[in-house]
């Protein structure tokens, strides 16, 4: 565990520290149980449970953002570090890498569910032919993440290859290789070099939950969101970071967060793979760094 030091909370006042009350001894109880009933509990499980108690009206009274020390502590304590991918420099259209169109014919399949309310929490799957057009015909400008609008994201067969050699997890498909139809103006067969082999990747919903307090998450319209779990819901948002419930991460190296604002999100592994092999078009922004606001986006 963390030195103890790391635990001491200030309180509101001398009264809510004072003595051993009956709401001391309720939550005490409360604690015991719970790791009666969790007896192979880890050491981050347990401070992740800490950190959601100490969130609850009556313990956030007494003892003002507690939870947030917790938090801060706990990042120290063997939390795993996360990232959001971006296209390099946040340009998914720009001109310093190539970007993919999908072309006709165009077949959509079913978008994923929540499990709890039943409402749509991705985009609707693009199914076979994967038809594409890249935006640029120089070979300097074909990257190894290839981003656009209407899919989730090509990536190279290099990528590929290596992801499968070092059994990193999180992909639930790699498509057969896409076929690019154009190249900026050039039709296929008239292409300078043979383009790199892409594929699509499809990646579930839900490897992680987001926590929104300690994300500073805020609505305009709070009352629009009416599923607890998927969080859903048509309103203008804005958060300083994105910080995971450790204990909500289902061990993917890339996955898509209940509730956050991005595209996907990496682990530690996802970021050495890439760095170490030089990969290009991808932009690893640490989680906690990455504010996001509908009304002014690429805060990050």
């Amino acid at each position: 565990m963390a030195d103890p030091v790391d635990w001491v909370y200030t309180e509101l006042d001398t009264a809510s520290h004072k003595g051993y009350e009956v709401w001391h001894r309720v939550y005490d109880q409360k604690v015991v149980k719970w790791l009666s009933d969790n007896p192979r509990v880890t050491q981050e499980q347990f401070l992740s449970y800490m950190r959601d108690l100490y969130k609850i009206q009556e313990l956030d009274k007494r003892f003002p953002q507690a939870w947030k020390q917790t938090t801060d502590g706990y990042r120290g304590v063997g939390m795993n570090k996360f990232y959001v991918i971006e296209p390099a420099d946040g340009k998914m259209f720009g001109t310093k890498w190539a970007y993919a169109e999908p072309l006709e014919p165009s077949n959509i399949g079913k978008s994923q569910k929540c499990p709890v309310c039943g409402g749509a929490v991705s985009l609707r799957r693009w199914l076979p032919p994967h038809r594409i057009k890249l935006s640029s015909a120089k070979p300097s400008k074909w990257g190894d993440f290839v981003w656009g609008a209407g899919f989730p994201l090509l990536v190279s067969s290099k990528f590929k290859e290596i992801y499968d050699q070092e059994r990193l997890t999180g992909i639930e498909e790699f498509s057969f290789p896409v076929e690019i139809v154009r190249i900026g103006t050039l039709k296929s067969g008239q292409f300078p070099l043979p383009p790199p082999t892409y594929h699509l990747i499809h990646v579930l919903w839900g490897g992680a939950n987001q926590d929104d307090i300690a994300s500073d998450l805020t609505h305009e319209h709070p009352e629009v969101i009416t599923c607890a779990f998927c969080r859903v819901g048509v309103t203008w948002r804005k958060q300083e970071r994105v910080i995971i419930e450790e204990s909500s991460w289902n061990g993917s190296d890339i996955f898509k967060p209940r509730n956050a604002p991005v595209h996907f999100m990496v682990s530690e592994r996802f970021k050495r793979l890439v760095e170490n092999n030089h990969m290009s078009n991808i932009w690893l922004i640490p989680a906690e760094q990455f504010a996001y606001d509908e009304r002014r986006l690429a805060l990050w």
